[in-house]
C-alpha cells in the first residue's frame, strides 16, 4: 500500500516538476538565441554571396565543390540560404539551426525511447540535450554563427541523425511495405545528402 502511495505522489511531483524544468532549460537556451540578433556576415560570406550573384547557382556549385570543399549538399544549402535570406540572414540562421536539431533530436529520441515512457520526459531530455550540446560546444561562435560553418557543420550533423533515425525506422517497419520503401527512400537520400 505504501508502494502505491509513493507512487501517487511520485507522479504529483513530475506532473509539476517537469514543466518548471523545461521552462529553466528553455530559458538556459535563450541567451543563444539572443547572441544570434547579433550575428552578420564574414568575409568569406561576402565572397560567396558575390560568387552566387556574379555567377549563379549552378556555377557556384561547381566552383565551390572544385576549388573550396568538396561537398554539395552544404554549399547547396549555403547558396540557396544566401539567395533567399539575404538581409536577415544571419539573425535567423542560430534560431533555425537550433530549432531543426532539438526537433531532428526528439524524433531520433522518440524513436529509440519505448512509448512507455513519457513524451514529457523526453522532452526534458531533448532540452537537456540540446542545452549540453550548445553550452559544451568547443566553438560555439563556429558552430552556430558564423553561417560558412554553422550550415557546413550544423547541417551535417542534423542530417546524420536522420540518416540514423530513417534506418532506424526502416528496420522497424517490416510490417508495411508501403513505409518500409518510403523509410528507404528517405534513408538513401539522408545518406546522399551527409556525404
Amino acid at each position: 500500500m505504501s508502494y502505491l502511495v509513493s507512487q501517487l505522489n511520485m507522479n504529483r511531483f513530475f506532473r509539476w516538476y517537469i514543466p518548471f524544468l523545461c521552462l529553466g532549460l528553455g530559458i538556459a537556451i535563450l541567451p543563444f538565441l539572443i547572441l544570434g540578433t547579433y550575428n552578420h556576415f564574414s568575409a568569406d560570406d561576402f565572397g560567396h554571396i558575390e560568387r552566387l550573384r556574379s555567377a549563379g547557382f549552378w556555377e557556384t556549385q561547381r566552383l565551390f565543390y572544385t576549388t573550396w570543399m568538396g561537398r554539395y549538399f552544404s554549399i547547396g544549402i549555403m547558396s540557396i540560404y544566401f539567395q533567399y535570406f539575404d538581409s536577415a540572414g544571419p539573425i535567423l540562421l542560430p534560431a533555425l539551426l537550433i530549432l531543426s536539431t532539438t526537433m531532428v533530436l526528439y524524433a531520433f529520441l522518440r524513436t529509440l525511447i519505448p512509448d512507455t515512457i513519457a513524451s514529457s520526459h523526453v522532452v526534458v531530455t531533448v532540452v537537456t540535450l540540446m542545452l549540453l550540446y550548445l553550452g559544451y560546444m568547443i566553438s560555439t561562435v563556429e558552430g552556430l554563427f558564423w553561417i560558412s560553418g554553422a550550415l557546413q557543420y550544423q547541417a551535417a550533423a542534423i542530417v546524420t541523425l536522420l540518416f540514423i533515425l530513417f534506418l532506424i525506422r526502416e528496420k522497424r517497419a517490416k510490417t508495411s511495405p508501403k513505409y518500409n520503401i518510403l523509410y528507404r527512400c528517405l534513408t538513401v537520400t539522408a545518406l546522399i545528402c551527409a556525404i
